[in-house]
């Protein structure tokens, strides 16, 4: 852009233009040839060419992103603070005191998806990762990963249906008939626990 002073029709008064001049449209063109040359020769190609070397306005990310993200939809196995988790495994959810042990069984795990939203007030933000627990001590609830926000609340943390976030301290799976945990070295809080993997 750039400022020129012109003399009005009919008037000695000059007055103040802001105009772009086709020196500048020149010089634009040629500073981008290469780009425009890109262009161009992708929108040639063979249609075998394309699947062989996709441009990112091709790709699945770019033309279904909630898709490939798999927002909102069920994730059967995934790693969790460190442990690998299946649905319907049990979890140990060792909380940070004063909140007593949890006893968890996994139900159902996704990333939330964009109607899910970023409002400060939310305990629960777009793109967070959630897994409904059934409790077998007290009240059920869900376990979320944060994504946002994470360095202004903890980013672990279990939360009971209808009440506020508890801080996860250790995440352990439990296994059947065996005294893992204990000989690892949990912490006493779950040295009575089976436990598969400790954080």
């Amino acid at each position: 852009m750039q400022s020129l002073s012109l003399a009005a029709s009919g008037s000695a008064e000059e007055v103040s233009v802001d105009c772009i001049l086709p020196s500048a449209h020149v010089r634009r063109d040629v500073s981008f040839s290469v780009s425009f040359e890109n262009f161009l020769s992708a929108e040639l190609r063979s249609d075998r060419q394309c699947r062989l070397e996709p441009d990112f306005i091709e790709s699945p990310l770019f033309n279904n992103r909630p898709s490939v993200l798999m927002a909102g939809e069920s994730i059967q196995r995934f790693s969790l603070d460190g442990v690998d988790v299946s649905t319907n495994d049990k979890l140990v959810l060792k909380l940070v005191p004063p909140h007593p042990l949890r006893r968890a069984k996994d139900l159902d795990a996704f990333f939330l998806s964009h109607e899910s939203g970023l409002a400060p007030e939310s305990s629960e933000h777009a793109g967070d990762f959630v897994v409904v627990c059934d409790c077998t001590t007290g009240v059920s609830g869900c376990i979320i990963s944060r994504h946002w926000k994470a360095s202004e609340k903890p980013s672990l943390v279990w939360q009971p249906d209808g009440d506020a976030d508890e801080p996860i301290d250790v995440v352990g799976l439990r296994v059947r008939d065996t005294g893992v945990g204990a000989r690892r070295g949990a912490p006493e809080a779950l040295a009575s626990e089976p436990l598969a993997h400790r954080r």
